[in-house]
């Protein structure tokens, strides 16, 4: 990666930390239009629960077909898609009539449309950042915590001057934003060119020629042009062709080496200045008496020669289709034990946080305001997401690790939270719970883990779907089973439960399968 691509990936991933607070509407925000859809099509609470959970269930389901959009068309288009969708969706939200057009527009047309954006940002900030994605992941996943805070009360405010369809003008509008953050996800090996500055810094040169990206002068091609032409400045940027380099080491070693020798010699040559002539020569002539060294070393070229293979493994292989991927999944093992993890773990994740203001109301007798202040603690998991992501950068604890462990203690708790019947329990029980639930900002890096890079924009979005499942069921079990008892103390027994057999099932499953390596613990 050069120094262009290495400055743009900053770009990229501010571009997805907006695409995933615009997402997080479809998941958590879209509470506030709950009231004046009830009233404007005298509708059964449920029913309209029915409308908004199923905004969100379907951004999870529609993922493979965003994994496909991504293969035939990639993720910066996709994006684009995704993003026409979504302010198209909420400009007709604004004008339907009934319940079930409101159905169409919101649920079926912006969920899909979120899942397009979904899979895109997730697929650009795993190209992009392939060195720090446990940090980077964790800051653009933070986007569900602050869009989750911010749009609330910003939709409240529109309601309340614009009334409901005057305010879903207005999201459409804000979603218009995610055709600027789509067309900002350049692929890494597309990226535009930054400015040049005069004081560039040579470090960056440096490592640019160890990425495979060798700058040449244009005025010191030759030893001998170093010397005619010591004012020349201007330089050009070559990315170099990493089959041919290969091919080089591979075939002809004598070629290769000499050619690695013209390029450190040209790279001594760009780094002198007007009066350095001198030391140029002394750098040539100590270069020149150590070739013969260098060239001895056939274990460090086979070395570099294997390094550069294995890092651009994917351009070498013959690419497969999306059918052939799907295929080759639905034969591993490791695939159907991630769809049961993927499943029960959402369907207590979202019990709990679907359930916790119906228990606060009817169980333990707490105001609605109380019940509000309750919900509203999930957002310090938009904090969290940070914090884990310093962690995985530090490299202290592997990130599968915290990964399970944090999701094995957050089931815990839902379990022991039946004992909590106090608001100020209740209120530490959603403080540690959000920060808990933090660590699925992990959850792509697991996935990258079990699955090669070829593998996974397909296996994600697969996975995605069963997201959804769990999404949509999660809440209908803990409600029938709070119809059944009156209570919600069975409901969030059921939810602590499908948590922890999520956190045990995918070590075991993959402790037997033998794949338990690629978790990296």
């Amino acid at each position: 990666m050069n120094r262009d691509q290495r400055k743009w990936r900053w770009v990229v991933l501010i571009a997805c930390f907006f695409s995933t607070m615009a997402n997080s509407t479809v998941f958590f925000a879209f509470g506030t239009f709950v009231l004046p859809w009830k009233d404007e099509f005298s509708a059964s609470g449920a029913a309209i629960a029915t409308v908004t959970s199923c905004g969100a269930a379907l951004s999870s389901i529609g993922c493979p077909l965003g994994s496909f959009f991504v293969e035939k068309s990639g993720y910066r288009w996709t994006h684009v898609i995704g993003g026409v969708m979504m302010m198209i969706s909420f400009i007709c939200s604004a004008h339907v009539t009934t319940l079930l057009q409101m159905f169409f527009a919101y649920s079926i047309l912006g969920g899909f449309g979120s899942s397009l954006c979904h899979v895109s940002y997730v697929n650009a900030v795993s190209e992009h950042f392939t060195d720090h994605q446990g940090l980077a992941f964790a800051i653009v996943t933070s986007g569900y915590g602050v869009g989750g805070l911010i749009f609330p009360l910003l939709f409240e405010v529109l309601i309340v001057k614009y009334t409901w369809r005057g305010a879903m003008i207005v999201v459409a509008g804000i979603f218009g934003n995610l055709l600027v953050c789509g067309l900002l996800l350049y692929p890494a090996s597309a990226t535009p060119p930054f400015p040049k500055s005069y004081f560039f810094d040579k470090k960056d040169k440096i490592s640019d020629a160890s990425n495979t990206s060798i700058e040449y002068s244009t005025a010191c091609k030759e030893e001998s042009s170093c010397s005619e032409m010591p004012n020349a400045n201007p330089s050009i940027e070559v990315e170099s062709n990493t089959h041919n380099i290969i091919q080089e080491h591979v075939s002809h070693p004598t070629n290769a080496e000499s050619q690695q020798d013209e390029q450190i010699k040209e790279s001594m040559c760009e780094e002198t200045g007007d009066n350095d002539n001198a030391k140029l020569s002394n750098n040539v002539a100590y270069f020149d008496k150590n070739v013969e060294h260098i060239h001895s070393d056939t274990t460090e070229i086979s070395t570099l020669v294997n390094i550069v293979a294995e890092k651009y493994e994917a351009d070498f292989s013959t690419k497969m289709s999306f059918l052939q991927i799907s295929k080759t999944l639905l034969s591993l093992w490791s695939f159907y034990i991630m769809v049961l993890h993927n499943v029960t773990l959402y369907m207590g994740y979202y019990l709990v946080l679907g359930l916790t203001p119906l228990r606060a109301s009817y169980d333990l007798d707490m105001s609605i305001e109380q019940a509000s202040q309750l919900v509203a603690a999930f957002g310090i998991n938009s904090l969290s997401r940070i914090f884990i992501g310093i962690i995985a950068e530090m490299k202290l604890i592997k990130c599968s690790v915290v990964y399970l462990s944090c999701f094995a203690t957050a089931g815990a708790l839902a379990l022991f939270s039946l004992l909590a019947k106090t608001f100020t329990l209740q209120l530490i029980y959603c403080l540690l719970s959000a920060s808990l639930f933090a660590s699925l900002s992990h959850y792509h890096l697991l996935v990258y883990e079990v699955y090669d890079r070829q593998l996974f924009n397909t296996a994600f979005g697969y996975l995605e779907f069963m997201h959804g499942v769990g999404i949509a069921s999660g809440p209908i079990i803990g409600g029938l089973l709070f119809d059944m008892s009156g209570s919600c103390v069975y409901s969030f027994a059921f939810a602590g439960i499908s948590i922890l057999f999520a956190v045990s099932i995918l070590p075991i499953g993959l402790g037997i399968t033998g794949q338990i390596k690629k978790l990296n613990f």
